[in-house]
């Protein structure tokens, strides 16, 4: 069945996704998201048959977003010298700075269920043609395991995305601001250039 297109419905879908979004979102109900969307509960009943329906449209399309946005970093642009620091920068760039859907993604993630585990295929997916795209211009070298490194890379650039709130509290910047993506990326560097490989003596007889 196609998901409703009217603009009553859409509407009462982006105002569910706002409401779920916000702390204590999970307890949203039927009445909340149609009070808000200025209908009837039987309208949103009608388009969508229950809460399960509501939440299931507003899955695929926090799904289908990120996805499109995605596809459009994947190509050189993202490469120039002038590209935003991180995948996570670069979508939160085409999502909208006041976009709930981070706060959203969060849920579907930690939450689980089948759209929490597309949604993460999806992601690693194009973090992956990213960190591919990266290594053929020359700017990374070839990883022993390009899938292991395409997940930690994506991990990291989810867990700033939908932690950005907390992180900027704690780090007193935001850290996909480029004042708070050089101190965060400065930080890290550091760490990982004094993570040096154990050394190996051989045994002497």
């Amino acid at each position: 069945m196609a998901p409703p297109t009217t603009v009553r419905a859409l509407r009462i879908r982006d105002t569910a996704l706002a409401l779920i979004a916000r702390p204590g979102g999970a307890a949203t109900t039927v009445r909340d998201i149609a009070a808000a969307a200025e209908v009837s509960p039987a309208l949103l009943i009608r388009h969508y048959g229950s809460m399960d329906g509501v939440r299931d449209a507003v899955n695929a399309h926090v799904t289908a977003t990120v996805t499109a946005a995605l596809s459009e970093l994947v190509s050189d642009d993202l490469l120039d010298a002038g590209a935003q620091d991180s995948l996570a920068a670069a979508l939160l760039d085409r999502l909208g700075a006041d976009s709930p859907i981070p706060r959203y993604l969060l849920r579907m993630l930690v939450d689980g269920g089948d759209s929490g585990r597309a949604l993460f295929r999806e992601l690693y997916a194009a973090g992956r043609r990213t960190v591919d795209a990266i290594v053929r211009a020359g700017v990374l070298t070839d990883a022993s395991d390009p899938r292991a490194r395409a997940v930690v890379l994506t991990t990291h650039d989810l867990a700033v995305l939908i932690l950005r709130e907390p992180i900027t509290e704690a780090l007193g910047a935001d850290p996909l601001s480029p004042t708070g993506a050089t101190t965060w990326g400065t930080e890290l560097a550091d760490i990982y250039r004094g993570l040096q490989p154990p050394e190996t003596s051989e045994e002497t007889s």
